[in-house]
């Protein structure tokens, strides 16, 4: 990031001389690192499927994963879930649950990209700025559960936890229909592009 910048062979000092503004600079910083995270989290996800693939065979996606759904969608009149009592689940399957892992995944890490960008504004020292991203997240995933209810669908830290999002379990520990990967991933990309602008 542009805290790295700094020292003997900084580059960000070269780029200040020529004729581009300071916001595209940054701004090419950032889809220069996004990219590269990007390119990383989807090698590391084939070569796991190829490696597995080639040792244990292809398996099968249709695996069925245990679903919680929320006491709001299970009172619903169109729900179609199993039922027991007041609580209600579901199966997706393996397929399904893999890829909106993958996908969360990588909002989660893009948004953690830019708050390091953005910290490498304003702090010079690379400890200073890693010390001052683990803060931030840390204290936004802790500052989920002193949230409203209703609060809880729109901070993006909520999505750090990838798999009891994926698996439905913060939706139901909330009871809120819309802790679901598509509302995070809206939620995670907003966070990212407000963090940018910032």
């Amino acid at each position: 990031g542009i805290a790295g910048e700094y020292g003997k062979k900084n580059t960000i000092q070269f780029l200040k001389t020529q004729p581009l503004k300071l916001k595209h600079i940054y701004t090419g910083k950032v889809l220069a690192s996004s990219s590269i995270v990007v390119g990383s989290i989807f090698v590391i996800l084939i070569g796991t499927a190829l490696f597995t693939a080639i040792f244990n065979g292809v398996g099968s996606w249709n695996y069925p994963i245990f679903y919680y759904d929320s006491a709001k969608a299970v009172a619903q009149a169109n729900y179609n879930g199993i039922r027991v009592g007041s609580i209600g689940f579901h199966f997706i399957n393996l397929g399904e649950w893999i890829l909106s892992a993958c996908v969360i995944l990588l909002g989660v890490a893009l948004l953690i990209v830019v708050i390091g960008h953005l910290f490498g504004l304003l702090f010079k020292q690379r400890l200073a700025v890693y010390v001052a991203v683990t803060l931030v997240c840390a204290l936004g995933y802790v500052s989920v559960d002193m949230l409203p209810a209703a609060l809880v669908p729109f901070n993006p830290f909520t999505y750090f936890d990838i798999p009891r999002i994926v698996n439905g379990e913060l939706a139901f520990l909330y009871n809120s229909v819309l802790v679901t990967y598509g509302v995070g991933i809206v939620c995670l990309l907003c966070a990212t592009a407000i963090t940018v602008v910032l």
